[in-house]
């Protein structure tokens, strides 16, 4: 049965507190950098740049003229907020020989073929159990493929999704 209510009662939403999902690009500038740490696993995709559109398309397996690139979640450093990453295949291979339990520095030199990518790391860091589990979580709803190749409006998600029960939660916005 609906609760009743009664005019000048004060309503209150239930605050979303899930973060927005957001992208991270590898530095774009010449002397470019960015501080980072990755998070759960990482997925190989393919990119290919349209010249038409200025844009990048995205597929999930090899195609002609396609370049591998590496998405993962992680931590920017900047403002300490989880998003998805695309990685350069020539900055993972150097990711290699640390793990990723590191904060990495990444700086760029270079521009278009001439690009390089300096690896540094900054150490071990200790991530909250927390976070892990909502990464966890977030990777069985959201998969790094569907971000990127589907385009895919993804939040980090704190608790693992709950079925409907009442229709008017759809409506509540």
């Amino acid at each position: 049965m609906a609760e009743e209510v009664k005019f000048g009662q004060k309503l209150t939403r239930k605050p979303k507190k899930n973060q927005k999902g957001l992208i991270l690009f590898p530095p774009t500038t010449d002397g470019g950098q960015i501080t980072l740490r990755f998070l759960g696993a990482q997925r190989k995709i393919y990119q290919l740049w349209n010249t038409a559109t200025r844009k990048f398309i995205c597929s999930e397996g090899y195609k002609e003229g396609y370049i591998t690139r590496v998405v993962s979640f992680v931590i920017d450093r900047a403002d300490e907020k989880v998003k998805a990453f695309v990685c350069p295949i020539s900055v993972f291979d150097q990711l290699g020989q640390f793990g990723s339990n590191h904060d990495f520095l990444i700086k760029r030199h270079g521009l278009k073929l001439q690009t390089r990518y300096d690896i540094q790391s900054l150490g071990e860091t200790e991530v909250s159990q927390d976070l892990l589990d909502k990464i966890e979580i977030t990777s069985q709803v959201y998969s790094l493929a569907d971000i990127f190749v589907n385009n895919i409006r993804w939040e980090l998600l704190d608790k693992e999704s709950e079925p409907i029960d009442n229709r008017f939660d759809i409506l509540d916005l």
